[in-house]
């Protein structure tokens, strides 16, 4: 078997939860530098690259109200306005990478 075993990639997680959970709204964000600090603190090694998708399969696997916000953090949602403010920024970053696409496609002729 290689990797991490399960049991410690479960008790990993729980605590990522668990420090995330303790950060209520979006004013309480902790960033992903806290995090990996925290993490280590609790004697778990993982890179701050890693942090986003880690809270992305957390996300999924747990079905978790965590939300995110450029430059302030990771947030346990507490409110429809927290997670209205999420989604109102990955709306902003869809609409920017459609912008891009619309542009790079300028540059093909058939």
């Amino acid at each position: 078997m290689s990797g991490r075993p399960r049991l410690e990639t479960l008790n990993r997680d729980n605590e990522l939860v668990s420090i995330i959970f303790q950060h209520k709204g979006i004013k309480n964000a902790i960033g992903t530098q806290e995090l990996v600090l925290a993490l280590r603190k609790k004697g778990y090694t993982v890179r701050a690259d890693f942090i986003h998708q880690l809270i992305l399969k957390i996300i999924n696997e747990r079905h978790l109200p965590i939300c995110g916000k450029c430059h302030s953090g990771y947030y346990w949602a507490k409110s429809k306005q927290d997670i209205k403010e999420s989604i109102a920024e990955l709306s902003a970053k869809i609409k920017g990478l459609q912008e891009r696409i619309a542009f790079y496609e300028s540059f093909i002729y058939e």
